[in-house]
């Protein structure tokens, strides 16, 4: 393992292909983590990663297996702070590499404190691999009339594991359950 430098390839190598190796990663402020393996020594490599905590404590239920099918890449939402990305890999020597992209959240904390948005506007959040299930960001929108809405939502993260994903929930003033 090593230290991880914003967008320089760090080379490893795992001369078994059994053990884990870990990389020491700091984020600047609230964004997102790109992970690649640009460099590796066969086109049919894979890697499982995991991104730990400062602790070493996975912040991943399960590794997220990373092929050419994902073009050796994935991206996870991390708030300030320093982290480990462990990896076990199927290739003797690779090059890793990490970057990092700021993300200036207009979202809410919570209910009472969601952001409006309004037609035709954009809001930006993140969700990061640290936060529990039952935080997220929040938005609020009024409609005076019986319509149709839509939402587009545009994901960066690749998965974060077999634990990843988004969820969704649209609740009405005044309800404490989501609107089904």
């Amino acid at each position: 393992g090593g230290t991880l430098t914003k967008g320089k390839v760090f080379y490893g190598a795992s001369p078994d292909n059994s053990g884990v190796s870990y990389y020491k990663v700091t984020a600047p402020g609230n964004g997102y983590l790109t992970v690649s393996f640009p460099e590796r020594l066969t086109d049919y490599s894979s890697f499982n990663i995991k991104l730990m905590n400062s602790k070493k404590n996975s912040l991943f239920t399960n590794f997220e297996y990373l092929s050419s099918s994902k073009a050796y890449k994935t991206t996870i939402g991390v708030a300030k702070g320093t982290y480990y990305i462990a990896v076990k890999n199927s290739d003797n020597a690779y090059g890793i590499k990490v970057s990092f992209t700021s993300v200036k959240e207009s979202s809410g904390s919570s209910k009472s404190k969601a952001k409006s948005i309004s037609k035709g506007s954009t809001k930006k959040g993140i969700i990061t691999a640290a936060q529990s299930a039952t935080s997220g960001d929040w938005y609020k929108f009024k409609i005076t009339k019986t319509q149709y809405v839509k939402f587009t939502f545009k994901v960066k993260a690749n998965g974060g594991g077999s634990s990843g994903g988004l969820k969704a929930a649209f609740y009405q003033s005044g309800k404490t359950y989501p609107a089904t």
